[in-house]
């Protein structure tokens, strides 16, 4: 039967080794069902920001100082993909998880983990290759943040034109107020112009009626 050592390094571990630690990602490999690491590259060390003992049970699924979920619930090692995949074979791809190092800066990783079987299909192990993403997610946090800047200043946009719009209908209310204001007092001084000639006339046909003023003074009967 085949052991987990047998499938990681073959016939020449020092080579593997080497053509390992060369990958730009990086890599270690559980045994189960301790999950005690018996192999990792630079790469995962380097993302660590520490190096685990091989085969210690201290250091166990993983060789992070300490892990969180993506909203910063802390996640314990035994509770981590790489847990699941040794104890039911579940195959995880493209899970985030953040890294706490010891110098306690924080980085996000991108885990593809599956599970290593022998010959007769028993898990033996499990592969976790992961990648660095902390970049790329600042870059998706800050284009998630301009859009929603986006977004607020377009709705205070739409919110500033029915604004106006609404003072401009205003404004065209208060100027029609204004024109027949100044109209109904046009036509009132109209009115009492002609209320007053029309007195004015009256008076006048009154005083034709009594009759006019003769040169000697008396008044002249009417024919």
């Amino acid at each position: 039967m085949l052991h987990l050592n047998e499938i990681l390094i073959g016939s020449d571990p020092s080579s593997t080794r080497h053509i390992v630690d060369l990958l730009p990602i990086a890599v270690y490999v559980c045994e189960a069902p301790s999950g005690v690491i018996k192999f990792y590259n630079r790469r995962a060390v380097e993302l660590w920001g520490r190096e685990p003992r091989c085969n210690d049970t201290d250091d166990r699924f993983c060789g992070a100082f300490r892990l969180f979920s993506p909203d910063m619930t802390p996640l314990p090692h035994d509770r981590t993909p790489m847990a699941k995949a040794l104890a039911e074979g579940q195959t995880v791809y493209g899970d985030e998880v953040v890294i706490e190092r010891p110098d306690g800066s924080l980085i996000t990783v991108q885990v593809n983990i599956g599970p290593i079987r022998n010959e007769h299909g028993d898990i033996i192990g499990a592969v976790n290759i992961f990648q660095d993403i902390t970049v790329r997610k600042r870059a998706e946090e800050a284009l998630r943040a301009s859009e929603e800047r986006y977004r607020s200043l377009a709705h205070e946009r739409e919110q500033l034109v029915r604004d106006l719009r609404f003072q401009q209908r205003q404004l065209e209310r208060a100027q029609r107020v204004h024109e027949l204001e100044e109209f109904e007092r046009a036509v009132v001084g109209r009115e009492l112009r002609m209320i007053q000639l029309e007195k004015e006339i009256a008076e006048l046909r009154a005083k034709c009626r009594c009759g006019v003023t003769t040169p000697s003074g008396g008044q002249a009967n009417p024919s």
